[in-house]
Order: structure tokens, then C-alpha cells, then sequence
């Protein structure tokens, strides 16, 4: 598995540094009314007045980093009417919050969980992702009111506080370490690491002088199998799955897994991208669908169905992405859950942590490793 550290992170098939938010040291420039932990792992928000001068807008090179956007959201059913105040802004703006439901006994805003109601079911939330596409990478829940462990807000109250947890997965040339499983062998089968076999392909490439050697997990699946079932699991870094996952609610009819045009799939490195042309990526009849996530409640353990596996000895990619609400509808942020960003969503995920988010597969018997020869960088 692999994993980055702080804040939070995009998943970690797609990023190779950490992105913890920078201390109130870092900062400069306008007031705010947010303020960032120096350790990157909370940040407080000013329901009145505005940060103190020391904690000001962030830096433009902070900026630049992956996680740049922000949505809190603040939900009360008081028996009778739901309130529903949410504000999104970009790293280094201010939040803009206004309209959060309290009063002078005060309201507990300690769950995340959307399905949760009655008269004193307050919810509370932050989501954290990429403005240029919407990525969910984090998911924050309320820990602290003026600087206190709790989660009651009255009247009074002029600071929250919420613990953010990075989202992570990836796969991996070791089954009981992939985030995904495939049944393989038996379309009876479950979708477990001791059902999911795993080989290398190596891209070997020349171009004007460039070279490039790059391996690559790939996941099996038999050519003639009336459906295989697979499973991408996404975790929460140090925090309970339900603690956090309850908040996210899927969008619409749900999400949707893809097979990669060849014209869009390859990998970087060595400062470059390599694109790995159709004749070696196969444009076969595999088809893979989604099967839940369809709405309600996000679930976390994606489940997926090839069928139609007729060809032997061909090899594809494919991605997925679930678009993704916090706590309430209503909002106008299309957040999206996936395993790679824009423009690292259909890269090939290798397994050791880059940026890729794109997973291979292999129709057909265990060929052992795999070599494919191309020329092709842009």
C-alpha cells in the first residue's frame, strides 16, 4: 500500500510528496477566517470576526500544491425544519460561512453521518480536494469549539475545529497489499487477494535519444469466464472507515468505471509522458461496469463485473469515478471520487506510489511477465 503522510493527500496512486497545510508562520497576504494547523492535520474555522493577524491568507506556493479547495458543511433537523448552511472556498480565500443553526443550549454537531435524524441530529463535515477537477482527497469531522475537545456549538461560540483524515489506495505487485482484488480463476469466485493473481508488464520505449524501462503491475482475469467480479477499496488514514465515509453520500444514478482509449494512456517519466499506442493496448470487447455505488450511502469497497470476456491475451486499462456530495444536496461543488487527477487520471498506476490512477488488466493465462515494446513520448 502505498502512502503519504499529513493532511491529506490525494490517493496515493497519484501523488508523491505530502501535502500538509502549511503553519500561520507560511502565511501572508489578506485576512481570513481559517487557519491551519501547523502539523497540516486540522484546521479552525472563525464562525465570527475574522483569523488573527499572524494566521493570514496562505502563500501562493502552497497554493500550488494538490489540495486547494474546501467545502464545510453544517446540517440540524430540529423536528420540524432542516437547516443546511455550506460554504466552499480556495486555499488562501476565506470560508465564508454564515448560517450555521445554534442557540444558547447548544447544538451538537458531532457526527458525520447524513442518514442520522432527530431533534438534536446535528451533522458537520469538510471535504478536501482539487479545484481543477473536483477530487475528494480528504474528509474532516468537527473535534474541537474555541480551542476545546467537543463538538457542541451554542451562541457563543467564535471558533471550530475539524480533524481532517487523508483518503489512500493504490494497487500493488502484492495482492495482500492492493487496494484491487479480482476473482480471477472462477467467476464463483469472491473478489480476494488469495482469488487475485498478479504479473509485471514492462514498457521498454525509445524516442529521439530517450529511453524509458518502466514495470507495471497487471491484474488477470480468464479469457472465457461468463463474468469475473473485482474490488477497488478506498481507506481513511488513521480513523475509522464509518466514522468518516457515512458523510459522503453518492450523487445521481452513481458512478461509473470506463475502459481507457489508447489515444490517452501511457505514464510518466523521466520528466516526460509515454504513450504506449492501440496495437499494444487491445481494443477488445471486455466490458466492466460498476455495480454499486448507485446512489445513497458511498461505499468505500468498489465493486466491479467484467463480462464479456471472449478474447485471450489482451491487455487494457481502465479507471473509475463516483460523483459525491457531503452530508446534504443542494451544494454546487461536483465532487468526484477517483483514482487519479486530472491530468493523472489515465496514467498507469505502478504500483510504488506515482501518479497514475489507471489499473491494467490481462484476459487470458498466466503469460509470466510481460514485455511491450514502443516509441512514443510527447
Amino acid at each position: 500500500m502505498n502512502r503519504i503522510n499529513g493532511l491529506l493527500i490525494i490517493f496515493s496512486l497519484y501523488i508523491v510528496s505530502s501535502c500538509a497545510l502549511p503553519s500561520s508562520d507560511e502565511a501572508g497576504g489578506g485576512v481570513t477566517d481559517v487557519v491551519y494547523s501547523p502539523d497540516g492535520r486540522s484546521l479552525t474555522i472563525y464562525l465570527e470576526g475574522s483569523a488573527p493577524e499572524s494566521s493570514r491568507a496562505l502563500t501562493s506556493g502552497m497554493a500550488k500544491m494538490t489540495h486547494d479547495f474546501f467545502e464545510v458543511v453544517f446540517d440540524y433537523f430540529d423536528g420540524t425544519q432542516n437547516y443546511t448552511a455550506r460554504a466552499s472556498w480556495e486555499l488562501g480565500h476565506v470560508t465564508g460561512i454564515s448560517g450555521v443553526y445554534r442557540n444558547d443550549a447548544g447544538v451538537d454537531y458531532g457526527t458525520v453521518d447524513g442518514s442520522a435524524a432527530g431533534v438534536t441530529a446535528g451533522k458537520a463535515v469538510i471535504f478536501v480536494g482539487t479545484k481543477v477537477d473536483y477530487t475528494l482527497l480528504g474528509i474532516g469531522r468537527l473535534v474541537a469549539v474555541d480551542g476545546i475537545a467537543g463538538t457542541i456549538i451554542d451562541s457563543s461560540t467564535r471558533t471550530i475545529t475539524f480533524e481532517v483524515a487523508a483518503l489512500e489506495a493504490g494497487v500493488s505487485f502484492d495482492a495482500s497489499e492492493s487496494s484491487f482484488l479480482t476473482a480471477n480463476t472462477d467467476d464463483l469466485n469472491d473478489a480476494l487477494s488469495i482469488n487475485t493473481n498478479i504479473v509485471s508488464v514492462t514498457f521498454i520505449g525509445n524516442d529521439s535519444g530517450s529511453d524509458v524501462e518502466k514495470d507495471f503491475p497487471v491484474f488477470l482475469i480468464p479469457a472465457g469466464a461468463s463474468e469475473i467480479a473485482a474490488r477497488y477499496t478506498i481507506n481513511v488514514v488513521g480513523g475509522a472507515i464509518n466514522n468518516y465515509f457515512n458523510a459522503v453520500k453518492v450523487k445521481d444514478t452513481g458512478g461509473t468505471a470506463e475502459r481507457n482509449a489508447a489515444a490517452r494512456t501511457g505514464f510518466r517519466e523521466g520528466g516526460q509522458y509515454w504513450l504506449v499506442d492501440d496495437s499494444k493496448l487491445n481494443n477488445n470487447d471486455v466490458s466492466v461496469t460498476m455495480i454499486n455505488n448507485t446512489g445513497g450511502n458511498f461505499e468505500n469497497e468498489i465493486d466491479f463485473l467484467f463480462s464479456n470476456i471472449v478474447t485471450t491475451d489482451e491487455l487494457f486499462s481502465f479507471s473509475f469515478k463516483i460523483p459525491v456530495y457531503a452530508i446534504a444536496d443542494g451544494g454546487e461543488v461536483p465532487w468526484f471520487i477517483r483514482p487519479g487527477i486530472i491530468p493523472f487520471a489515465y496514467d498507469f498506476d505502478d504500483g510504488n506510489g506515482n501518479s497514475g490512477g489507471s489499473i491494467l488488466i490481462y484476459t487470458g493465462t498466466d503469460p509470466g511477465n510481460i514485455t511491450v515494446n514502443f516509441a512514443d513520448n510527447t
